[in-house]
């Protein structure tokens, strides 16, 4: 027997005992399988701006150890390392933590879990990131002399229901009171602002006692600020393009928030020398006091300008300043 034929037939041998080995390797993990004891978790409600840890069971059934070629999960809120070789016939813990946002938000995330033998494992965690409450109840500008309203809610974290003891507020012009919610579980909050026409802004604290055992007493701000005395139609106000020597007008419209009537008492601009403004001929029109402005030419082409006009007014309790921006070009 030749040489040659000796080592081809050594070699065909040991691809037989290879394939073998291998054809055994997968007949023993055909005897079972890998997989997560359950595969998905819904935590329910959870504080926004915390972390939600849970820990998953990963059991390899199979006859052959198995190792992990990779572990992504779906988006960067969600953390896990990769775990080490799990034995035949033995299980490991799988623990994943989700970041959850600081606002509420319903979160869903997944992590894949991909072996060396690329056998593909899915799990799934979902919930909702609860804001606990607001810190923070803002009105904006608001009307005096009418009651403006808002609510908002107090949220149960467990499956317990939250009920509201006592609201007590700093501010006279407040007033709050218990309403349902939209959730059973938690507890409404209604805030109502009332106060004269020539209201000022506030800022005061909204006291709420609960039978929270863990939280009883939660502390919300409420804060409010006056409606303007007029508020300008648009925020730019423009001559266009002015011919040399030539004067142009327009006329600043300002909205009157509410009917109380509104008197323009004074007016200054940057450019005193080219600007008039004729505080004498203001006129009302239709919910808008008209304010006109005339710009007086010069004699030097191109020159752009832009500036600002201050109209002082007063409803008569009491007197602002509105800032009117007015721009144009000389050609």
């Amino acid at each position: 027997m030749s040489t040659r034929y000796r080592a081809f037939t050594l070699l065909l041998a040991a691809c037989s005992v290879a394939l073998i080995a291998i054809g055994l390797q997968s007949s023993r993990k055909a005897n079972g399988r890998l997989h997560f004891d359950v595969s998905s978790y819904d935590f329910g409600r959870a504080p926004a701006g915390s972390s939600v840890t849970h820990v998953f069971r990963l059991r390899n059934d199979t006859d052959a150890e198995v190792r992990f070629e990779s572990i992504k999960p779906s988006c960067g809120c969600t953390v896990t390392a990769r775990p080490p070789a799990i034995p035949a016939h033995s299980s490991i813990d799988f623990p994943v933590t989700v970041k959850l946002p600081m606002e509420s938000h319903k979160v869903e995330t997944s992590v894949a879990v991909t072996t060396q033998d690329h056998t593909l494992l899915r799990l799934n965690i979902r919930g909702t990131a609860t804001l606990k409450h607001p810190e923070r109840v803002d009105f904006g500008r608001v009307l005096g002399g009418r009651p403006t309203v808002k609510s908002f809610e107090i949220c149960s974290l467990t499956n317990r229901t939250l009920h509201i003891k006592r609201l007590i507020c700093d501010e006279q012009r407040v007033r709050a009171v218990a309403v349902p919610a939209n959730d059973p579980r938690d507890a409404g909050v209604q805030v109502t602002i009332f106060g004269p026409t020539n209201l000022d802004g506030f800022v005061s604290r909204l006291v709420i006692e609960t039978d929270d055992e863990e939280e009883p007493r939660y502390v919300v701000e409420v804060c409010a600020k006056p409606f303007r005395l007029l508020e300008p139609e648009r925020e730019v106000h423009s001559f266009g393009s002015i011919p040399r020597g030539q004067n142009r007008e327009l006329q600043i419209r300002l909205r009157v928030p509410y009917s109380a009537p509104v008197r323009v008492t004074g007016a200054s601009a940057a450019l005193p020398h080219s600007l008039v403004v004729a505080v004498d001929k203001v006129f009302e029109d239709h919910g808008f006091v008209v304010v006109p402005v005339t710009y007086l030419g010069g004699i030097d082409p191109g020159n752009v300008f832009q500036t600002k006009i201050v109209l002082e007014c007063t409803d008569g309790t009491r007197s602002e300043s509105v800032e009117c921006l007015v721009v144009g070009r000389q050609i």
